[in-house]
């Protein structure tokens, strides 16, 4: 359903499917079953078996218990549906040694030295600004036209005018921030229309997205005049469906989840990140097949006409951005300097 409803069925049918692209997971902690658990998943729903490598950026990881637990079903998640959305992709799935920010966004620097990919995906988050060390692998990104995306958080607004401190790197101006939607479609798939993820299922849980304080509004975003008074940088970019009440399946056969079987639906916005970076694979497939055209990149900056792969952006409101996908199941935070699955 999630392929009719985003016109995406339609263009694998027509031969878009991340085909020659390399979609970068950052992960921590590790997820010892994760060929097998991608190949029940790829048995269940008819997809092609991809190349997945897993890298270990560091040195191996070693997480507590109740860590690993949180990240084995994020990775599940991120390789099992951006797989869905560009099943010819390569996967390198990047494990951190840990959670913190220092090997997280190390494993940034690792796949731009290492030139891995042209999107780089990132389901996880925390408390805390932007700081130099992202800035300068974002200018590096944008230099080697590499998208670099991250969930928007799914503990609802954030940053100026809220009492919930701003999401990072959900709150850098180069990363793609990828905010959650509620998606309703018919029992076929066919698009009905989406809104904003607020509280539902889960108490309060809903998209996050805001206004990213000791910021001022960018020029992309000022010049087309979709935002509000505030007059700052305005997160998430885009969006896609995040809803844990209609969320998607995931197979994990470990059994200290504690699920029944090794089947669970799961959702927030560490789904529809994955599925954006797949998009991009989509896109960037497209790309560079057209002559005196580069990957993506940095959007907001590269990106003018929807017939290239390139789409409106800025918020609209506190909670999502104009623009989602169409043409971790609870709220979690992370404080200090560590980050958890969004």
């Amino acid at each position: 359903m999630m392929l009719n409803a985003y016109n995406v069925a339609s263009l694998q049918s027509a031969g878009t499917t991340g085909t020659g692209q390399t979609i970068v997971l950052v992960d921590a902690c590790k997820d010892p079953t994760i060929a097998s658990d991608l190949t029940a998943f790829d048995a269940q729903f008819g997809l092609p078996n991809p190349t997945l490598n897993v890298i270990y950026p560091q040195t191996t990881p070693s997480c507590l218990a109740s860590l690993q637990k949180d990240w084995d079903v994020e990775i599940s998640l991120d390789v099992e549906w951006s797989h869905v959305m560009a099943p010819s992709a390569t996967i390198d799935l990047l494990l951190a040694k840990t959670q913190s920010t220092t090997n997280l966004i190390g494993a940034w620097t690792y796949a731009l030295t290492n030139k891995l990919g042209d999107q780089i995906s990132n389901s996880w988050g925390g408390s805390g600004a932007c700081t130099s060390v992202e800035k300068s692998a974002l200018a590096t990104a944008n230099t080697d036209h590499v998208t670099i995306l991250a969930s928007a958080g799914d503990s609802e607004a954030w940053g100026s005018g809220t009492s919930q401190t701003i999401q990072n790197p959900a709150d850098c101006e180069n990363v793609l921030t990828v905010g959650g939607t509620t998606l309703n479609v018919t029992s076929t798939g066919t698009y009905i229309g989406e809104s904003a993820w607020g509280p539902s299922c889960i108490s309060g849980s809903g998209t996050g997205g805001g206004y990213v304080t000791g910021t001022s509004e960018p020029s992309y975003q000022s010049s087309v005049k979709i935002n509000d008074a505030p007059k700052l940088l305005g997160k998430p970019d885009v969006a896609a469906d995040a809803d844990p009440c209609t969320g998607v399946w995931v197979f994990d056969s470990q059994t200290y989840l504690g699920w029944p079987t090794a089947w669970g639906v799961v959702g927030g916005t560490s789904l529809s990140c994955p599925l954006w970076a797949g998009f991009m694979a989509d896109v960037n497939q497209v790309r560079s097949s057209m002559s005196g055209f580069s990957p993506a990149g940095t959007l907001q900056h590269s990106c003018t006409r929807a017939s290239t792969g390139c789409l409106a952006r800025g918020p609209t409101t506190q909670k999502t951005s104009m623009t989602s996908r169409r043409g971790a199941t609870g709220s979690r935070r992370g404080s200090g300097g560590t980050r958890i699955p969004a």
